[in-house]
């Protein structure tokens, strides 16, 4: 197959990658009430790499491009089979088309000074403008700090540590948490020419304790979440030019506790009232310890009720596990790099991101551009759907700098 044919063929394959993704995510739609889960420094979920952005926020696995995302999803991936120093910016302004709006910044520095040991430092922060676009005030940081470990060839485990703040106009409210990611990759097909390997990637994300947040002073918990997700990859070398193409799917899941349905006490009995004239009719309180909740998040969507003839309330048959299955957040990513030469290649990212409409409806669309030249790396991305109109037309650019240690 000649140089012309072999291109064309990998744009025809990641051409249909997100039409396919559209359609299975459209099916995962259920008819549910609105009961999404709140949590404290909600702002820390959002990647605010442009790599990560332009691929559906997929960041628990991926390619060598990957150093910056393994902040936000696996601290695992920090370690490679290179040894190598690694510095970012990253900037995205965020709900531009809200009021007050919002920016997403952050910097990083990560190192492999060994075979099998990284380490990195980030600081991501929230600047908020007001009505009157006065200059952006700090509204939240996070400081973190990752350690990642090659055990074998083909496996890695990372952990992290981080420090959030928030100050709300006034109100502050800050909370430690950690992170812990593994990796695993391996080659299932390898020959001159052509290498294809597969990934794995699983990490349980911003463990930690209650915090108070905003000017009610409510206990909410951290976001943690998990997320699992597998990538493969297809490498083909022609000459002097390699060609890679990377598909990747990942899943993410709060392990927070699901609100409960509640209804006034006065209009039913039989049902343990947890709060002044409020009485539980379906799921488990949320007043218990991080643990506790993490381990509660997988069975504790209360479903949708409906009345039955006498005026009580009963569960829709199946309604619980839909909406267990709904608060699952499915994303799909694509990269494809052209690589000319050593030292310089081109990327292009496609990604899509399904959140179900009871559980916050975020459905974005993205695509991204990259370049690599003599270790200068720019990436830029933007959302080209979105569900929720304050995301449409939202922005990311990274720019970032590599070297490689020889030997």
């Amino acid at each position: 197959m000649g140089k012309p044919d072999l291109f064309r063929l990998r744009l025809i394959i990641s051409l249909p990658f997100l039409i396919s993704a559209t359609k299975l995510c459209a099916q995962l739609s259920f008819d549910l009430p609105i009961n999404v889960i709140p949590t404290n420094f909600q702002t820390a979920q959002i990647p605010t790499d442009a790599r990560q952005h332009s691929m559906g926020s997929l960041g628990v696995v991926g390619s060598g491009s990957s150093i910056s995302t393994s902040f936000l999803s696996n601290p695992s991936l920090l370690a490679t089979d290179a040894k190598y120093v690694e510095t970012g910016i990253n900037v995205t302004p965020w709900l531009r088309n809200s009021s007050p709006f919002y920016t997403l910044v952050g910097a990083y520095q990560a190192g492999q000074f060994s075979e099998r040991s990284a380490v990195g430092l980030k600081f991501n922060a929230i600047l908020i403008n007001d009505a009157n676009n006065n200059l952006p005030q700090i509204f939240e940081r996070v400081v973190q700090g990752n350690y990642a470990l090659k055990l074998t060839p083909n496996f890695r485990m990372g952990v992290a540590f981080r420090h959030y703040f928030k100050d709300y106009f006034g109100y502050k409210s800050q909370s430690i948490g950690g992170d812990l990611g593994l990796a695993y990759e391996n080659k299932i097909y390898n020959t001159a020419k052509t290498v294809v390997d597969f990934q794995l990637g699983a990490a349980v994300l911003q463990i930690g304790q209650k915090s108070e947040d905003g000017p009610m002073r409510n206990s909410l918990f951290l976001p943690t979440n998990l997320q699992i997700g597998g990538m493969i990859g297809v490498k083909h070398r022609i000459n002097n030019i390699e060609i890679n193409n990377h598909f990747g799917y990942q899943m993410t899941k709060l392990l927070v506790p699901t609100p409960p349905l509640l209804i006034p006490s006065d209009r039913v009995s039989g049902y343990p009232e947890i709060s002044s004239g409020l009485s539980l009719i379906s799921g488990y309180s949320t007043d218990v310890s991080a643990v506790q909740g993490m381990y509660q998040s997988f069975y504790d969507a209360p479903g949708t009720i409906e009345m039955d003839q006498n005026g009580n309330p009963k569960i829709v048959p199946g309604s619980k596990l839909a909406e267990e299955i709904s608060e699952i957040i499915h994303h799909f990513g694509n990269e494809f790099e052209f690589k000319p030469g050593s030292r310089f290649s081109l990327l292009f990212r496609q990604g899509l991101m399904h959140e179900a409409r009871n559980k916050g409806n975020r459905k974005i669309v993205s695509l991204g551009l990259g370049a690599r030249i003599f270790g200068v790396s720019i990436d830029v991305g933007r959302f080209i759907a979105a569900s929720n109109p304050p995301l449409k037309k939202t922005m990311f650019v990274s720019l970032g700098y590599r070297y490689e240690f020889k030997g």
